[in-house]
């Protein structure tokens, strides 16, 4: 097994769909919970910009990139912002 491949099967042991670690207003880290709102940065998909939604749960992608589910879909976390 490659270095890749143990870091995405590490990724995938340890991190919940469920949650994630963020760093508050305070700079404290703190975990949130699914299901979290988020307003859309851009028109993506069905998603329209200034509109908020629900992200139901987070995914890893293979290239390591993490996802957001949203009505379903998985979404870059990018096109995101946690209210």
């Amino acid at each position: 097994m490659n270095s890749y491949s143990k870091l995405l099967e590490d990724l995938n042991r340890y991190c919940s769909p469920g949650s994630m670690l963020i760093i508050n207003r305070n700079g404290a880290l703190e975990r949130l919970y699914c299901p979290f709102r988020v307003i859309v940065l851009e028109d993506v998909d069905v998603l329209i910009a200034d509109q908020a939604y629900s992200v139901n749960a987070i995914l890893i992608s293979n290239d390591l990139l993490m996802l957001y589910v949203v009505k379903n879909r998985a979404y870059p976390y990018f096109f995101f912002l946690i209210i």
